[in-house]
């Protein structure tokens, strides 16, 4: 039985977007990539995510994660550091420091190469 949806609310946009996660997910084992989405928006008549598609490279992992482990190496830092932090992500376009992206109990957050040297370094 087909399933009508009249106006997005947000019970049938949760409903949605998790059977649309549930086919993404069979996308990207066909092509060997990871798919994700953000948080969602929505109004009566809409409803929009934003869709991230990352390469995978041998092991399974992303091309940033193997690129975060390489630097992380180089700099001498580790991935878990003091307080439940964990470094998740880095941004190396910025001109005068890397930024890393921490995930800890206080939330989401970014710190500097020189921060990041002080509380994730290799014991």
């Amino acid at each position: 039985m087909v399933k009508t949806v009249k106006q997005f609310t947000k019970s049938n946009v949760m409903a949605f977007a998790k059977d649309l996660e549930a086919a993404m997910q069979e996308v990207a084992a066909k092509y060997g990539v990871e798919l994700s989405t953000g948080n969602v928006k929505f109004q009566e008549s809409e409803f929009t995510t934003p869709l991230t598609v990352k390469l995978l490279g041998e092991n399974g992992e992303t091309q940033l994660t193997k690129s975060l482990l390489q630097l992380m190496d180089i700099m001498g830092i580790q991935q878990n550091g003091t307080r439940g932090r964990r470094i998740v992500g880095y941004n190396g376009r910025k001109k005068q420091a890397w930024i890393f992206t921490v995930e800890g109990r206080e939330g989401k957050f970014v710190c500097t190469d020189a921060e990041a040297k002080i509380h994730f370094k290799k014991a």
